[in-house]
């Protein structure tokens, strides 16, 4: 009975870490910029002068000087902007399947956390070799 106990309660701590933590860049963010947009804008390609999955790239902006995103703020940003849009004009991916409504969910999300990832391209450096840093700890029921 005490090993099942401790067992729920990891799963509960756990399951409080993820949801206080919000959307991880490289388990959530990154594999949808894989499906829909990295082709165009990732490390072989960068369309319009903008690469997505760099951050400096994303705060600076491409070609039209706007910040792809703007961390915290889930409604401004080229980024939710074009994904978002129903503008064939200006909505991104121009080709193929749009973003799912989950997806586009989880990214506006990861942009209000505070639009946390690795300030790094990914073939520069092994995740083991990133500073650490600080989850909040999510308060617990009495």
């Amino acid at each position: 009975m005490r090993s099942i106990s401790l067992f729920l309660f990891v799963a509960f701590v756990q399951a409080s870490f993820a949801e206080a933590a919000g959307p991880d860049f490289d388990k959530d963010i990154r594999p949808i910029l894989v499906r829909h947009c990295l082709a165009c804008h990732g490390p072989d390609k960068q369309e319009s002068g903008l690469r997505l999955d760099v951050r400096r790239s994303l705060l600076v902006g491409g070609d039209s000087g706007e910040a792809a995103l703007k961390p915290g703020q889930s409604d401004v940003g080229e980024l939710i902007q074009r994904i978002t849009s129903r503008d064939d004009a200006i909505v991104m991916p121009p080709k193929g399947p749009r973003l799912a409504p989950g997806d586009i969910n989880a990214i506006r999300e990861w942009i209000r956390r505070g639009a946390v990832m690795p300030d790094r391209a990914p073939t520069q450096t092994h995740w083991s070799f990133q500073p650490l840093t600080r989850i909040p700890v999510p308060p617990l029921p009495d």
